[in-house]
């Protein structure tokens, strides 16, 4: 079967896939769902509560002294004025079905995927610890991929963002399994974030930015 390239995910880590990196052959993550992105700006008015209050109680003595009435509401004030935006904001999911091996075609993929929003021990004896599921501050701002980070790309059909952080990952596995006791199929959604701010610049990457252009920057 011919799986269009638009339906297949790319996941990789410092410029490697991640299946690869796990020494896992042949293993396509493909798009079940409809991508929907969540894209917003938070605004708050200008002027708080407490300093709208204290000009209504001045202008409400002004009025009791001189007996001439002095607004000072304006719908100027109502002005929202922007103080962040969020990360972009998706959710994949991807259905794993065993035609051999339930271990190699759906377990052990799955657990590639399990992974991405855990931390790992630090146990090679240079530190202790947890090591996060994802980049340093630093590594992230420099753009360098680090000798110990974890900095993922994520690539689907138009959609491509070069640093993501999985918030996420909620897996399902068959009650059905092979003769070793492994699932035949299994389910995993993820909850994936950009890793900085969304940007008008991260819109206009979509349905630009090439794989060979991907993998290149970290050759």
């Amino acid at each position: 079967m011919v799986i269009p390239a638009g339906k297949k995910v790319k996941i990789r880590e410092n410029g490697i896939d991640i299946f690869e990196k796990a020494k896992l052959t042949g293993v396509e993550m493909i798009l079940d769902n409809e991508v929907t992105l969540s894209l917003s700006s938070t605004f708050d008015e200008l002027l708080n509560f407490n300093t709208n209050k204290m000009m209504i109680a001045g202008t409400s003595l002004f009025q009791a002294i001189t007996g001439k009435v002095l607004s000072t509401q304006f719908k100027e004030m109502g002005y929202r004025m922007w103080t962040k935006t969020d990360p972009i904001k998706f959710s994949v999911t991807s259905t794993f079905n065993m035609t051999y091996s339930g271990k190699k075609e759906v377990l052990e993929p799955m657990q590639v995927l399990m992974k991405l929003p855990l931390p790992s021990q630090k146990d090679d004896g240079k530190g202790i610890g947890l090591l996060p599921p994802g980049p340093s501050i630093l590594t992230a701002m420099n753009n360098d991929s680090g000798r110990f980070d974890r900095r993922y790309s994520f690539r689907s059909g138009i959609f491509y963002l070069e640093s993501v952080v999985i918030e996420k990952a909620e897996p399902t596995f068959s009650a059905e399994t092979d003769s070793e006791g492994f699932p035949i199929w299994g389910t995993i959604q993820l909850d994936i974030s950009s890793l900085f701010t969304a940007t008008t610049q991260d819109i206009d990457k979509f349905g630009k930015s090439s794989y060979n252009s991907e993998v290149n920057k970290y050759e």
